[in-house]
């Protein structure tokens, strides 16, 4: 049996303040979806990793692509994929994770203002917060014949001073 204490209250009470000042606050969570376009098979956007900060973040977003459709904007941080937390998974465990996804994805992102912001506040990151933004489902109903950009997806690991592409 759980039993509540007056600290408990208050640290309850302290966290739906915390979450109302955020809801009213422009710093979000996002939730991206989107569709593998079935000619190109991706999409469309690079990750970028931090070799020893085991951060994982949107380098590059195509135009018009099914991630720039789901409102992936580059140097967002990557924090769920497909509701499975991966912001302690390695480089190589994410793109694991990416080429068993098939072809829709849900990525939960933030941004690096928002990521700042939320995390002073000591707010757990998770896709069922109330402060997360649902973007549209992004599917393959743009034109790819003449976007060179259409068909990327890169993965890049970066360090101060070296980048690899695999």
């Amino acid at each position: 049996m759980y039993w509540t204490t007056e600290k408990d209250e208050d640290a309850a009470a302290g966290s739906s303040d915390v979450i109302a000042s955020v809801m009213t606050s422009p710093h979000r969570l996002r939730l991206c979806r989107m569709t593998r376009r079935s000619k190109f098979d991706s999409f469309g956007f690079d990750i970028h990793s931090e070799r020893y900060a085991m951060v994982q973040r949107v380098g590059r977003v195509a135009r018009r692509s099914p991630a720039d459709a789901a409102g992936l904007r580059v140097s967002d941080r990557i924090v769920e994929m497909n509701g499975l937390n991966v912001e302690t998974d390695s480089h190589y465990e994410l793109m694991r994770k990416l080429a068993a996804a098939g072809c829709t994805l849900t990525l939960l992102v933030v941004d690096p203002h928002s990521d700042q912001f939320l995390h002073d506040l000591d707010l757990p990151f998770y896709s069922t917060q109330p402060f997360v933004e649902h973007g549209p489902v992004a599917q393959d109903s743009v034109d790819t014949d003449h976007d060179p950009d259409a068909g990327i997806i890169n993965v890049t690991v970066q360090s101060i001073n070296q980048s690899r592409i695999f």
